[in-house]
Parts: C-alpha cells; structure tokens; sequence
C-alpha cells in the first residue's frame, strides 16, 4: 500500500512527459531575394528590417524566381548560368550548389514540397506557352500536371502539399487556378479582366495572396488576399502607379514582403514589408533594385512539455457497513506469546512444589523435637 501510494505521488508531481512542435521562438527569418546594380543579378539574404545584407551568388547571371525549402536550410531558384534557365538549389548561405534541371528549353518558378521531396515547377521543355511539372530532386519521377495550350506557371503548395496555386491564361485572362498535387480537380479562384498572378499561400493555408490589377491598365499592381476557396477577394494595398508584386508571407503570417514598383517615374524596386491587414506599410531601403523576395520559413522544433494529471489521495472515509469485515472476537496468541505463558505456568508449579514440601517437612522436624531448617 506504501509503494502505491509513492507511485500515486510520483506521478502527480512528475507528470506524463509529452512533447509540443511549435515554430523555434525569437526569429522570424530571412528574407531571400534577387539584386540588380551594376556588377551583380545576385540572390542576396537579409533580415527583415533590411539589415545584415548578404551576396549568396556571384555568377552575375540572369536569375528567375526563387523559393526556400520548407525547413529554411536551402534555397531553390531558376538561373541563365548556362544560356537557358534551368533548376539549382543551394544552403541557405550560398554554399552546396548543384544544378538539378538541364534541358535545351526553359524550367523556372520552382517550389518545394511541404515534405521536401517533391519539385514543382514551370517549363516550357513539352509546351512553348509553359506546363507545370513535378518531379523527385534527384531529377527522377517527372510528371507532367497540366497539359493546355494557354500559358500555366508560378505554382505553390499549399502547406499541407495536397494541392498546388498557379496562374494560368486559360481562361482568356491570367488568373489563379488550383488544382490538386496529382494534377486533378482543376479549379479557377479568381476571375477578373485584368491579370492575378504570383500566388502565395498563407502558412496556416486559410488564405492565398497575389498581385492583381483592379484599375486598367494605367493604375497600379495590388496585393490580394483572399480565402483559400477564393471567397472574400480584397486589396491590401492602394498604389496609384507602379505596384506590388512578389507577395511572400513572415512565418507566423502576421506580415507580407513584396517587391514594390515606384512606377514609370522611378523604375527602382524595393522590398517593402507590411502587416497581413495592408497597415503599417514599410519600405526598404536599397541602392539597386531589389526583386522576387522570398521569407524563410522558420524550421518547427518539438519542445518536451509536462502534462501533471490531477492529484489522487488516498481515500479517508471507513468503509460503509456493506463492506466493513467482520470483527474478530478473539485473537489468537502468537507462538511466542504461548512460550512465554508455558514458562510462567511451569515457574509457579515449581514454587507449590517447593512450599508444599518445606510445608511437610516443617511438620516432620515438631513431631521429632527436633529444630526445622
């Protein structure tokens, strides 16, 4: 019973052991994106407030799009290197290059599995106007997902990877599309007279933004964002010329980089950074022009967390009358308890012996007339 009871109290003060993944506290990662000046068409990292700018490449060719893997650790872009745009991935830091597309026409736009085993991306290898592909990093398991004549491209998982958002023209107009990772169930979101392009799902995968243009086209490039189904389209932003495009969203989806065009006055582009409601709208600043960004995905670490389940005492009430035993009426003597009797019992005859013989020979000595001792 005193061993349950310790064992009771350990686990109440000790509790279960469980564990708990959450996104590594106290970051909110880089951002990745393609810098254009005079000698550089470089991909460079920099924190989110544009301090710490690092140059990751430094072959000064012509880049495309680029996307982080889902940990954070790497980096996968499109790139002329070669004279045609094909398929690289590298560290985070720039290091560990190697090529994984080489084909004679163009692969670009690229995006990697939530899993990180799969590539989705852009080509134009089988269709002049683009077809979306997926295959292993290795370069094995090609499949193609579409096969239309108008132009399909710029694909993204959603963070679950059962499905993939691309802007496609097949509907007339460029608009975003989604379909599932196998390539079916194909199904147009937006639908408008002027381009949707560039969608990013949100992390939690409830909603998806994208550059769109609502005012002709003499007015600006918005950010949208609507719901995943794509109900509740709305512009976060309000540009009169130029625009925003590239929308990529911080880690927890509390904020959203894009690329921002000043217009045909001013042709630089910046980073520009704002919350996921379009307020707090910051820019910044850069000397060359700064395109594509692209945050870092903050890598998930399980935190061991300690569930302590109620306490349980031992009951204090008696037992109810129902249950109760019986009570003993008599308790049996122990074996050295009877011993203990027997000795008594056999030193008290001893002494009756001894008082009943000096008795008699007391008695003997008064008849003789002789003295007694």
């Amino acid at each position: 019973m005193r061993g349950a009871l310790i064992f009771v109290f350990g686990l109440s003060l000790f509790g279960f052991a469980q564990t708990t993944t959450t996104a590594a506290p106290g970051t909110q990662g880089k951002i990745a994106f393609i810098s254009i000046g005079e000698d550089t068409y470089d991909i460079f990292v920099m924190n989110p407030d544009g301090t710490e700018r690092t140059r990751l490449t430094f072959d000064r060719a012509d880049k495309g799009s680029l996307k982080w893997s889902p940990d954070g650790t790497q980096i996968v872009f499109s790139s002329e290197v070669t004279g045609q745009l094909d398929l690289y991935l590298m560290n985070s830091d720039g290091t560990g290059l190697r090529q994984l597309t080489d084909n004679a026409a163009d692969d670009f736009a690229p995006a990697l599995s939530p899993d990180g085993t799969r590539l989705c991306f852009a080509s134009t290898r089988d269709d002049e106007s683009g077809e979306i592909y997926l295959m292993n990093l290795d370069g094995s398991g090609l499949e193609r997902l579409t096969n239309h004549p108008a132009v399909d491209g710029w694909c993204d998982f959603s963070p679950d990877g059962s499905q993939i958002a691309f802007e496609s023209k097949r509907s007339g107009n460029e608009d975003i599309w989604v379909m599932n990772r196998d390539g079916s169930e194909v199904r147009q979101l937006t639908e408008a007279s002027t381009p949707d392009l560039l969608p990013a799902w949100s992390p939690d995968g409830d909603q998806i933004a994208y550059s769109g243009q609502r005012q002709g086209d003499t007015g600006g490039t918005e950010v949208f964002v609507m719901s995943s189904n794509g109900s509740g389209e709305h512009p976060l932003t309000d540009f009169e010329l130029g625009g925003g495009g590239f929308p990529t969203w911080s880690p927890d989806g509390s904020k959203i980089a894009f690329q921002y065009d000043a217009g045909v006055d001013d042709p630089t582009f910046a980073i520009t950074i704002m919350n996921s409601d379009g307020t707090g709208v910051v820019g910044l600043d850069s000397p060359f022009d700064d395109i594509g960004p692209q945050w870092q995905p903050v890598p998930q670490v399980t935190i061991p967390t300690t569930t302590r389940p109620p306490i349980t005492y031992p009951p204090t009430s008696q037992p109810t009358p129902a249950t109760q035993p019986p009570i003993a009426t008599t308790t049996p003597a122990s074996g050295m308890e009877t011993w203990r009797k027997m000795a008594l019992w056999g030193m008290g005859g001893v002494m009756a012996l001894v008082l009943v013989g000096g008795f008699f020979s007391y008695r003997a000595a008064r008849k003789e007339g002789r003295p007694w001792r």
